[in-house]
């Protein structure tokens, strides 16, 4: 799962490209990480409702050529059916990526997390007024945050010793938005708002609902 605004933006590839997924790395400086694995992707699924205007609904699926080989360094992400009518309001949240440390800068070498705590929708609309909906996720804490570079990634929750994926970072079109990030909290979209599309749509799959 990754934003439906990274699919557009990549969509249709190129005579002769590819598009790889890479998992198991966290150092960029590095050819590959030991225990890394490089799958191609064949094929996508924007959500149905995506509008690039609103970024409502900005998810998409991906299908890879091989499964993912499972070890003690690459391990599953859980889909959160267990906190469906869960809000997360005050709940800490770890959100990862390789995105730019701060405004305008290089990206990370090495994958980067950080601690956010969740806002209520309504706290999240006060910042950005008529642009949030009950599909999205918010995170704020001065002074930290994801960056550019960072769409895509998740916001996962630890409870009981496992990981879910409770967000997926999404961007707005609006210039302010971008150019005082600081300012304003991490926009999401809410995984628990797709389990049932995300279900249906990659039928036959193996999920981990735990």
């Amino acid at each position: 799962m990754w934003p439906a605004h990274c699919t557009r933006s990549l969509m249709p590839l190129r005579s002769g490209d590819k598009l790889y997924v890479v998992v198991g790395d966290h150092d960029r400086t590095t050819s590959t990480d030991a225990a890394s694995q490089q799958i191609e992707v064949t094929s996508y699924v924007d959500h149905p409702a995506y509008n690039p205007n609103t970024m409502d609904n900005d998810v998409s699926l991906l299908k890879l050529a091989s499964r993912i080989t499972m070890s003690n360094t690459i391990s599953p992400v859980c889909l959160p059916w267990k906190y469906v009518n869960d809000n997360f309001q005050g709940t800490t949240i770890t959100a990862s990526g390789w995105g730019t440390t701060m405004q305008g800068g290089s990206f990370s070498n090495q994958l980067r997390e950080v601690d956010l705590p969740v806002l209520t929708t309504e706290e999240c609309a006060a910042y950005l007024p008529g642009q949030i909906t009950q599909n999205m996720i918010c995170t704020y804490f001065p002074g930290k945050d994801t960056c550019q570079g960072d769409s895509g990634g998740s916001i996962d929750l630890e409870r009981g010793g496992r990981y879910y994926a409770i967000g997926s970072l999404i961007a707005f079109n609006s210039l302010v938005w971008f150019i005082q990030r600081r300012n304003y909290p991490g926009v999401y979209a809410k995984t628990t708002k797709y389990l049932d599309w995300i279900q249906t749509t990659a039928s036959g799959e193996t999920f981990c609902k735990a």
